[in-house]
């Protein structure tokens, strides 16, 4: 599966898996609701105390497994890439990031 392929299935599709490395090396996941770009780059928001993102700013490599409406014969896709955060105030007064995710491999899976 080619890179734009990925990019087109997450402009349809937004129920994803995050994947992030914790301190000792094991994996730390979440249920996020991934966008995408204008430069074609997977975003999500999260407030900047989470783990996942305190984990992303300390080993910025990631992995998403985004799929479809439903559970059950719905296709997947994995994407695998490294992630950059940026600061952002919401109208809320709360700090969040949006993380931007540069996808290096990815693979259809269903």
């Amino acid at each position: 599966m080619q890179i734009a392929d990925a990019q087109k299935f997450l402009q349809e599709n937004h129920r994803a898996c995050i994947a992030v490395r914790q301190k000792d090396g094991w994996p730390q996941m979440t249920f996020v609701t991934p966008g995408i770009d204008a430069e074609g780059r997977a975003i999500i928001t999260s407030r900047g105390t989470t783990y996942k993102i305190k984990h992303i700013r300390r080993d910025p490599r990631v992995s998403m497994l985004i799929f479809g409406e439903q559970y059950s014969g719905s296709k997947f896709v994995q994407i695998h890439g490294t992630c950059r955060d940026y600061r952002v105030t919401g109208g809320d007064g709360h700090t969040y990031l949006l993380a931007q995710a540069s996808a290096r491999r990815t693979q259809e899976l269903g």
